[in-house]
C-alpha cells in the first residue's frame, strides 16, 4: 500500500473512534444496577420452602445447622451483581402483589440489602424493599434464581469426610498416610499382620461421601432396626456416628440428630457387602478407581510353561466400536479375548477369601513361575506393576502373604483359554447387518427364513418342506419394531458361558433337530485412524451358529468349530421370535433399564434400575418399586400388538391431544443409548392412535391402559400412601 493509502486508513479509524466516543445527548445510565456491593456479614434466604440463615462457613436451614456451599452463595450474589435492568426503577404506588410478588415469594436479606421477587405476565419484577424500588427483567432469570436459592448447603450428608480411623460395627481400623499425608492404606487395630482392607474401606468411604442430604424433617418407621453403626474419627480425633436403619425393603442413615436420610439400594448393598466381610480376610484388597480397568495383561504359568496369556491394545479395553482389543494367545492358537478379561481376573484376585494368612518376612520380587504350582501374573497400572497369585490346591501365595483359599473362584479353579474369551457373540453395529438367516431343522423338514435388508426397508422370504424338496414362498415386508428387535437381539447377545470347542461339539452341526443363526456383516467405512488396523472388517462377512436344545438351555457351536457356547431359552427365543406379528414396540425386555410414564392427567414419574432391584422417581421423592411388577409390565409391552401399523403414518404430536407418552432406555451398541419414545393419542373411532418415532399405529383402548399405568400399580400400599400425603 502507498502512502497515500496508510494516510486514508489512519483518517477513516480516526473518524471511528470520534464517532464511538462522541456523546449523543443521552443523559443518565442506560442499565440501572440492583446491586452496589456483597454484604460483608451474614445474610438470609427466605423461600415458601425454607428459611436459611447465611453466617461464615455455615447455614442454618429450619433450624439446622449444615455447612454452606460456596459456590452457591457466589453464584447468588453474582448474579445480583450481573442484574442490570434496561428499563428504569418505578416506584409501585400500590400493592407489590399486582406484580406477581407475595409473602411466599422469595426473599434475600442482608444489611442495606432486602430483595424480593416474582413473575407476572411472563416478566420477572424484582422489588428493592430498602430503596421501595420496583426493577424489570427477562423471566429467563426468574428460573436461574430459583435453582441458586433453593438450597445454600452442601448436597452431601457428609462434605467434609477425611477419616484417620475407623469403626464399622465390630471391626476397628486405622488408616496410614502416604506422600501428602492422605491416607493410602487401611490395616486392623487389634491385628496387623492381617491383610489390609485398603480395598474395601475406600469403596465404602467414597460411598458415604456420595450420601444425599434431602430430607430436612421426618422420622424412623416404627418398625426400623439397626442394621449397621459406622463410627469415623478424623485427624483430631473428632468422631462422628452413623447408624443403618432398616424396615420394609428401605433403608435409612441417621446422623447425630438430624432427621434419617434415604440410603439407595446401591449404597446399602456396599455397606452390606463391606461390613459383612471385613471380618474375613482376603488376600488382595486394593482400591480400584472406576473406568477402565488398569490391567494390560494377564498370563498364567504351570510348571514354567505358558498356559495362556491376553493382552490388551493400545485405544484401551474396547475400540472406538465398542469392540474389545484384547487378543489372547495359547498354544493351539488365538482369538479376541472378553473386554473385560482383566477386571475379571483382578476381581477374582482382589475379592479372594483366605484364612491361615501369614505375612512374609521378606516379601519376594518375582513370580515363581518355574515352580510346579500354577502362577496368575497380572501387569498394569497397580502398585509395584502388578500382581501375582500362586495357585496349588487350596493354597495361595503372593509376594507378601501365604494363606489357604476358603472360596477360590471359578475363574482362577480353572485356568485354561476358555476363561478368558468373550461371551459376547457378534458385536458389530446394527446398521452393518444386511441378511439374518434362521433355520428350524425338525427331522428332515426345514423352515428357512431370510431376512434381508434393501432400500426400500426389510423384507422376509420363506422356504418350507423336505431338505431336497424345499418350497419357496413369497417375499414379504415385515414391520421395522420386529425387525429393531431381532437384530438388536442379535448384536448385543451374549451367552452365559463360552469355552474352546471339542469334538464332542461338532455334533451339533449335523443334529436332526438343530437350529441355525446366519447373520451377513457389512464391511465398515474406514473413517478412524484406527481403522486401517481391522483390514478384516472392510470386506463382507458372514457369522453363523449351530444350536441343538440342551438340559437347562441351548448349546451352541460356532461354524469354525472353534467355539462352543451356552445360551439361555430367552435369547433363542428372541432370535426366532414370530416377524410376522404387528409387534408395537421393539422392546427386549432384559435390556430395559428406565422408563419415563408421563399420564395426561397424573403427575409423571420414573422406573429406574439399579442391578436387579428398580425405584420408583417421583419428583424428589424415591421409593423402592415391586420389581416384579414392573418386570411383567415391561414383558408386557414386550408383547404387546397393534390393531394395524402403517409406517408411512404421519406422528401424533407430542403438544396435541393425547392420552400421555412412554419413554423406554436401553443399553445399546458401543455405550449408545437406545430410546423408545411412544405417544399414545385419544380414543378414535378404529381404536387408540399411538405414535413410535416409525410411524402410527392403532392399538385396543384397553391396551392404551397398560402402556401408561399408575404410579400406584409399582408401589407398596405404604409408599403410596405416602406419596399422595405429601
Amino acid at each position: 500500500m502507498s502512502k497515500r493509502g496508510y494516510l486514508i486508513l489512519g483518517l477513516l479509524f480516526l473518524g471511528l473512534i470520534v464517532y464511538l466516543a462522541w456523546p449523543d445527548g443521552k443523559t443518565g445510565p442506560s442499565t440501572f444496577d440492583i446491586l452496589e456491593a456483597r454484604p460483608t456479614a451474614g445474610f438470609t434466604v427466605r423461600t415458601a420452602r425454607f428459611e436459611q440463615v447465611v453466617s461464615g462457613d455455615g447455614v442454618i436451614i429450619n433450624g439446622i445447622e449444615r455447612s454452606v456451599d460456596p459456590a452457591k452463595v457466589d453464584r447468588l450474589w453474582g448474579t445480583f451483581e450481573r442484574m442490570a435492568s434496561v428499563h428504569p426503577p418505578l416506584a409501585p404506588a400500590g400493592s407489590i402483589e399486582a406484580y406477581g410478588i407475595s409473602g411466599d415469594s422469595p426473599r434475600v436479606t442482608a444489611a442495606g440489602i432486602d430483595f424480593t421477587w416474582g413473575v407476572k405476565d411472563q416478566t420477572l419484577w424484582l422489588y428493592d424493599a430498602s430503596a421501595r424500588l420496583l426493577y424489570r427483567f427477562e423471566i429467563g432469570l426468574a428460573g436461574q434464581l430459583q435453582a441458586i436459592v433453593d438450597r445454600l448447603d452442601q448436597p452431601t450428608l457428609l462434605p467434609d469426610l477425611q477419616p484417620a480411623a475407623l469403626v464399622v460395627d465390630d471391626q476397628s481400623l486405622v488408616g496410614t498416610a502416604g506422600p501428602g499425608g492422605v491416607v493410602s492404606s487401611w490395616s486392623f487395630v487389634d491385628a496387623p499382620n492381617r491383610p489390609p482392607a485398603t480395598g474395601r474401606v475406600s469403596e465404602l468411604l467414597s460411598a458415604l461421601r456420595s450420601l444425599s442430604f434431602t430430607s430436612f424433617a421426618g422420622e424412623l418407621p416404627a418398625g426400623a432396626s439397626q442394621a449397621h453403626r459406622i463410627v469415623v474419627t478424623d485427624e483430631a480425633g473428632a468422631a462422628t456416628e452413623l447408624t443403618v436403619h432398616t424396615a420394609d425393603g428401605r433403608a435409612w442413615v441417621v446422623l447425630a440428630d438430624l432427621p434419617p436420610q434415604d440410603l439407595p439400594a446401591g449404597q446399602l448393598a456396599v455397606v452390606q457387602r463391606i461390613a459383612g466381610t471385613l471380618s474375613q480376610d482376603l488376600l488382595f484388597d486394593m482400591p480400584v478407581a472406576p473406568g477402565s480397568s488398569p490391567i494390560e495383561s494377564v498370563s498364567t504359568h504351570r510348571a514354567g510353561v505358558v498356559v495362556f496369556e491376553a493382552e490388551r491394545g493400545d485405544l484401551g479395553d474396547t475400540n472406538n466400536d465398542g469392540d474389545s482389543t484384547w487378543e489372547l494367545r495359547w498354544s493351539g492358537g488365538r482369538e479376541t479375548a472378553s473386554a473385560d478379561v482383566g477386571q475379571r481376573f483382578l476381581d477374582a484376585c482382589a475379592r479372594l477369601p483366605v484364612s491361615e494368612a501369614k505375612r512374609r518376612a521378606l516379601p519376594l520380587r518375582d513370580p515363581p513361575i518355574h515352580d510346579g504350582p500354577t502362577v496368575v501374573t497380572l501387569s498394569g497400572y497397580l502398585p509395584g506393576g502388578g500382581l501375582w497369585l500362586q495357585i496349588d490346591g487350596d493354597h495361595v501365595a503372593t509376594a507378601e502373604f501365604t494363606a489357604r483359599a476358603l472360596d477360590l473362584p471359578e475363574l482362577l479353579r480353572d485356568l485354561n483359554p476358555g476363561s478368558a474369551l468373550s461371551r459376547e457373540l457378534l458385536r458389530r453395529p446394527p446398521a452393518r447387518i444386511s441378511r439374518v438367516q434362521r433355520v428350524i431343522h425338525d427331522q428332515g423338514q426345514l423352515r428357512v427364513e431370510t431376512l434381508r435388508r434393501g432400500s426400500g426397508g426389510w423384507t422376509l422370504r420363506r422356504l418350507a418342506g423336505p431338505a431336497d424338496a424345499l418350497e419357496r414362498g413369497d417375499s414379504e415386508t415385515v414391520g421395522s419394531a420386529a425387525v429393531r428387535r431381532l437384530v438388536g437381539a442379535v448384536v448385543l447377545a451374549a451367552a452365559d458361558s463360552v469355552r474352546l470347542a471339542t469334538p464332542a461339539d461338532l455334533d451339533i452341526r449335523s443334529d436332526p433337530a438343530r437350529r441355525e443363526l446366519a447373520v451377513r456383516i457389512d464391511p465398515m467405512t474406514i473413517d478412524k485412524a484406527n481403522d486401517i488396523d481391522r483390514v478384516e472388517e472392510t470386506a463382507i462377512r458372514d457369522w453363523a451358529l449351530a444350536m441343538r436344545r440342551g438340559e437347562g438351555g441351548w448349546d451352541a457351536i460356532d461354524f469354525d468349530g472353534t467355539l462352543a457356547y451356552r445360551l439361555s431359552d430367552a435369547l433363542v427365543a428372541e432370535w426366532f421370535a414370530d416377524l410376522r406379528s404387528k409387534a408395537l414396540l421393539a422392546v427386549q425386555p432384559s435390556r430395559v433399564d428406565r422408563a419415563v410414564i408421563t399420564p395426561f392427567d397424573a403427575e409423571d414419574y420414573v422406573l429406574a434400575r439399579e442391578g436387579e432391584a428398580w425405584w420408583v422417581e417421583v419428583g424428589e421423592r424415591r421409593f423402592p418399586a415391586d420389581a416384579a411388577s414392573v418386570r411383567a409390565w415391561i414383558g408386557e409391552l414386550a408383547r404387546m400388538e397393534a390393531l394395524s401399523i402403517d409406517p408411512d403414518g404421519l406422528a401424533l404430536a407430542p403438544d396435541g391431544p393425547r392420552q400421555g407418552l412412554l419413554e423406554l432406555s436401553m443399553p445399546g451398541y458401543a455405550g449408545a443409548l437406545d430410546r423408545i419414545e411412544l405417544v399414545v393419542g385419544v380414543l378414535a373411532a378404529d381404536g387408540v392412535p399411538v405414535s413410535t418415532g416409525n410411524g402410527r399405529a392403532v392399538i385396543d383402548p384397553s391396551q392404551a391402559a397398560r402402556l401408561l399405568p399408575t404410579v400406584g400399580t409399582f408401589l407398596s400400599p405404604s409408599d403410596l400412601e405416602a406419596l399422595r400425603a405429601e
